[in-house]
């Protein structure tokens, strides 16, 4: 039984990180990454609730960076929608990493009872003219750096080694 359920949270947590969910909203993926003009990615928005449900979606900063291809749709309970998001060219590349969020919001068609509207924020990370990459240190040159010191410490405590057992005589 200890197994199943480690199992079990193994595979859930391997899933859950890939989706957002909010009372009456599931989008898929969790974030957005943009790395030229003119990119598009897909998100798909399902409705968990048994009530037929309005969805607009818009960035939050940045918007006209963005097409939002549908910005607003109705889905069924238990539907699915896939939503086109296009980076425009209005922005020109020059080495600039620019984050804000898209912003899905739900609401029920019919608001027969006190009802919330809910909502996601999925991140949105450009990386404009960085050919993907941000400005953080490159790793590749700091493990290159640490072997490299490694490698003239060990030897030069061969070399002493070395040269105490040529002068120390037997």
């Amino acid at each position: 039984m200890k197994n199943k359920i480690t199992v079990f949270l193994l595979l859930f947590s391997f899933i859950l990180p890939n989706f957002v969910f909010a009372a009456g909203i599931s989008v898929s993926p969790s974030s957005l990454q943009f790395n030229e003009a003119r990119q598009i990615r897909q998100i798909t928005v399902t409705n968990p609730t048994t009530d037929v449900q309005i969805y607009e979606i818009s960035p939050d900063d940045f918007s006209e960076l963005f097409i939002v291809s549908p910005e607003s749709f109705t889905l069924e309970a238990g539907g699915k929608k896939q939503v086109n998001i296009t980076l425009t060219d209005a922005i020109k590349p020059a080495n600039k990493i620019i984050t804000t969020n898209l912003s899905v919001m739900g609401r029920p068609l019919l608001e027969r009872r006190f009802t919330v509207n809910s909502g996601v924020k999925i991140p949105i990370n450009l990386q404009l003219g960085t050919g993907g990459q941000t400005n953080r240190l490159d790793y590749k040159w700091l493990i290159i750096g640490i072997l490299g010191a490694a490698s003239i410490l060990l030897s030069r405590k061969l070399y002493k080694k070395s040269v105490l057992i040529k002068s120390d005589p037997l």
